[in-house]
């Protein structure tokens, strides 16, 4: 029996009490503890609704009395006006902190809402089929919300000034047109704006420093994006617009920090960076291939490889004079590290200043019409995929002080058909010159050492390759995948006496044809590893540089 008893008080838990403990002025009310009632549901039916029937114009008071004793009215009870389909207007207290789940579902006729600043909670469903709604204003201290709105179709504004939300289900319906955030918001909560359609422009205030996964996932209609926050934001996975679709994109006047991938993709044609900028991050304006000017402002102190990289079309590029990290020496058309020399992103239209040391990786990404280009014999490197895609080049001279060449720097470059690299090269990395299909020749420096993965992958015209190391150059990880799809029986030139180390060593020995070249009458002393004519300390250190490149 004991057991029977506590089973059936944790079902009545759980179970909605409709009853009500008294009324007044028309409506019904129960007590909720010594100070505080909630409006109730007059005799509720699932079919019928919550009893009321002739409510049209409703004011709930600030409280309530009953048996010589006041109560503060603090909340709308679960269901209390369930399919109250006469309802026209209903008038909060300033006292309301709840109100419960399907409170005024079904309400058809209510054709606005004023819901006070002490709200604190909207429960699930609370007006959901409101179908009269066209407007909506979340007060500022709302801290949880659970599917609140989302059936109200003709709902075209909402005006949302919670400063932090804490708890949240998709709450607003889709076919949303403006959707105004207030100054105050700091958090813009999960699934916020999700599959908003119809909204063509968003502004994020100056104080929100989150936007949670998914906030405005499928607003596919946003073409204006304003961006005010000054602060870093955490941004949550899919909770940015769909950056592909923005034609317009403009920066706070205050803004420090902008969301990586911000633009990425997007249409806009120009953008203006405020003064306070301090980083331009990770794919912010990628392929951005509308943009065809930049102007980088003196605050910016920080830019991504690949913040512009794809932006084909830009054809001006300048650096504020006051800037102390970047310039644009020489009028060059160029973004340039002052501190180290190096060419952080260049155009179509850019020349290479005779100080440059380094081209950073992505510097000239897809520049389509560059066909010649001038490098400096101050250059000693060339990054990752700097001239990636650079289809028009047909000439390009390394300098002598080159010592590496990144990964796919040259990668579908079809327009070179030769390229002398310098005697000073040491390194040259994998996909260097995958798809320069126009190479028809290409000699090695004596001082290179590593050759990495499919370098010359898809080089099919090569005809010949001269070889001059004595000591084949290490292949990455010993396949034979840097000459992929290059024919095999073309000449490999080699030192004379060097045919055995080729023939043995890997990525070298699927060549058939090879020949040795003799510098002079006389045979190449096997000793005279850097072949320049004699045996010294510079051979041993090559010989160990070549041992240790190969583990």
């Amino acid at each position: 029996m004991k057991r029977f008893l506590l089973v059936l008080v944790s079902l009545l838990a759980i179970i909605p009490f409709y009853g009500y403990d008294f009324e007044s002025d028309g409506l019904c009310y129960r007590i909720i503890d010594d100070t505080s009632v909630e409006v109730a549901p007059l005799n509720l039916n699932s079919s019928n609704g919550c009893g009321y029937t002739e409510l049209g114009d409703v004011i709930i008071p600030d409280s309530v009395s009953y048996n010589a004793k006041s109560y503060i009215v603090t909340q709308i009870g679960q269901d209390a006006f369930y399919k109250c389909e006469s309802l026209t207007s209903i008038t909060f207290p300033n006292t309301l902190i709840k109100i419960q789940s399907n409170a005024f579902n079904y309400c058809n006729k209510l054709t606005h809402i004023d819901l006070p600043k002490s709200l604190t909670y909207i429960g699930y469903g609370a007006f959901q089929n409101c179908y009269g709604l066209t407007e909506l204003v979340i007060p500022e201290n709302i801290k949880e919300m659970h599917y609140a709105f989302t059936n109200d179709t003709h709902i075209k504004t909402i005006y949302y000034y919670p400063e932090d939300i804490q708890a949240f289900s998709h709450s607003f319906p889709i076919y949303v047109e403006q959707f105004i955030f207030g100054d105050n918001v700091r958090q813009i909560p999960h699934d916020c704006c999700l599959d908003m359609k119809e909204l063509k422009s968003i502004t994020i205030p100056r104080s929100v420093t989150k936007i949670d996964s998914e906030a405005f996932r499928g607003c596919i209609g946003i073409k204006h994006l304003t961006w005010n926050a000054i602060q870093d934001v955490n941004i949550g996975l899919w909770a940015l617009p769909q950056s592909s679709n923005i034609e317009q994109l403009t920066i706070g006047k205050d803004v420090q920090y902008i969301p990586a991938r911000l633009a990425a993709h997007s249409k806009i044609a120009s953008i203006v960076f405020p003064s306070s900028l301090k980083a331009i991050p990770q794919g912010a304006f990628m392929e951005c291939v509308n943009l065809t000017s930049l102007h980088i402002p003196a605050s910016v102190g920080t830019i991504n490889d690949d913040a512009f990289l794809g932006c084909t079309s830009i054809a001006t590029i300048t650096v504020d004079a006051s800037n102390h990290t970047f310039d644009s020496r020489d009028n060059c058309n160029a973004i340039i590290r002052s501190e180290t020399n190096s060419l952080v992103l260049g155009c179509n239209n850019s020349t290479i200043p005779s100080t440059i040391k380094e081209i950073s990786n992505n510097a000239f990404y897809g520049c389509t019409e560059i066909t010649k280009i001038e490098l400096p014999n101050s250059l000693t490197s060339i990054g990752s995929e700097a001239f990636c895609g650079c289809t028009g080049l047909t000439q390009i001279n390394l300098p002598n002080s080159l010592k590496s060449i990144g990964s796919g720097a040259f990668y579908e470059c079809a327009g070179l058909t030769q390229i002398s690299l310098p005697d000073s090269l040491t390194s040259i990395g994998s996909y260097a010159f995958v798809r320069c299909s126009g190479l028809t020749e290409i000699s090695f420096p004596k001082t290179l050492t590593s050759i990495g993965e499919q370098a010359f992958l898809e080089c099919k015209k090569l005809a010949k390759i001269t070889a001059l190391p004595n000591f084949p150059p290490a292949i990455y990880s010993g396949q034979n995948h840097t000459f992929n799809q290059v024919n095999k029986s073309i000449p490999l030139y080699v030192p004379y006496g060097a045919t055995n180390r080729y023939k043995l060593a890997d990525g070298w020995s699927s060549f058939n044809n090879i020949i040795e070249i003799k510098h002079s009458n006389e045979p190449l002393n096997q000793y005279d590893v850097n072949c320049d004519g004699k045996v010294d300390i510079a051979d041993v250190n090559d010989v160990i540089n070549a041992l240790l490149s190969t583990f």
